[in-house]
């Protein structure tokens, strides 16, 4: 009898081992659901879940689990066999530790369960202005303000010392860019909905007896002076009043100061390179000797000119 029974025991063995390895085979092989989804996004572990988050939940080896859902104002969202559950305020970490000990209590043993965020709720913060690449730009979490315009390319070499944050509540906040870049550390968090506003930088003018008359704008890096706008404008003409010249500026009241300046003093070194402001004016008036000896002097060009055109 032991005989007979250890005959039939051998075949069903062999045969139930053979259909173990074939059901292995088939089982198709399992890919992360961020390369399945393109569209989800790979949130960090410490991705808090918020309202209005659309979720992709994979449950290993159980396709029919598989689910995207966005979680409700109240927080919850509705899972195959668990129902109604509450995610709002947790980690995606934390959650796919309790929604694998839930499936795993009462439907699967050593259930595997993987979240993405395939579009995360309205973190976004808009980037206007002088920057390379402006846009609005989805956040994970709060993320300082540094970084949100690094993102974005950073600041253009036309924008301006300051910037404004105008919060979701309509709070404005005007920023110097220098002081961010001084202390990092100290840089404003944001936390969706405000929009960063960077305008470009001012003008100042040169007029008169320069090359190239006009306005140029200034730069946040590159700090300008009265010889560096001389340089724009590509220098002074030969009638050029050097040691008349006059800035005209306006104060923080709004208010008008003209300075005169003695460019032949400042272009030697021996006096104050002043440092412009947005609507500065530098004048260079025409100096009345030096115009009239120039206009002797194409006087007798013209005359010499004349006489060689008669002559020949």
């Amino acid at each position: 009898m032991q005989i007979f029974w250890r005959r039939l025991y051998l075949p069903l063995f062999l045969v139930t081992a053979t259909a173990s390895l074939v059901a292995q085979e088939r089982r198709p092989p399992y890919t992360s659901p961020a390369a399945a989804s393109p569209a989800s996004v790979a949130a960090p572990l410490d991705y808090i879940v918020s309202a209005e988050d659309v979720l992709q939940m994979t449950v290993y080896d159980a396709a029919d689990l598989d689910t995207v859902v966005r979680v409700s104002s109240a927080g919850q969202i509705d899972l195959p066999l668990l129902g109604t559950v509450t995610v709002a305020g947790r980690s995606i970490g934390q959650l796919q530790l309790w929604l694998a000990l839930r499936y795993d209590e009462h439907y699967l043993q050593h259930a595997q369960v993987h979240l993405d965020v395939a579009e995360p709720h309205a973190l976004a913060v808009t980037v206007m202005g002088a920057v390379e690449h402006p846009g609005v730009f989805q956040l994970l979490r709060p993320e300082p303000l540094t970084e949100v315009l690094t993102r974005a390319g950073s600041l253009s070499d036309q924008a301006g010392d300051d910037l404004l944050l105008t919060r979701r509540d309509h709070r404005a906040q005007r920023i110097e860019w220098r002081e961010l870049q001084r202390a990092p550390e100290n840089s404003p968090i944001l936390r969706g909905g405000e929009t960063i506003s960077v305008p470009r930088a001012g003008l100042v003018y040169v007029l008169g007896e320069v090359v190239r008359p006009g306005g140029f704008p200034l730069n946040h890096n590159h700090p300008l002076t009265v010889l560096g706008l001389l340089a724009l404008a590509q220098g002074l003409k030969p009638a050029a009043a050097v040691h008349a010249a006059r800035l005209v500026a306006h104060n923080a009241a709004g208010r008008r100061n003209e300075t005169r300046l003695d460019l032949a003093r400042i272009l030697r070194g021996r006096a104050l390179d002043p440092a412009l402001a947005a609507e500065d004016v530098l004048v260079v008036p025409q100096s009345g000797t030096k115009a009239g000896v120039l206009r002797g002097l194409d006087a007798v060009v013209a005359a010499t000119v004349g006489i060689a055109i008669y002559h020949h």
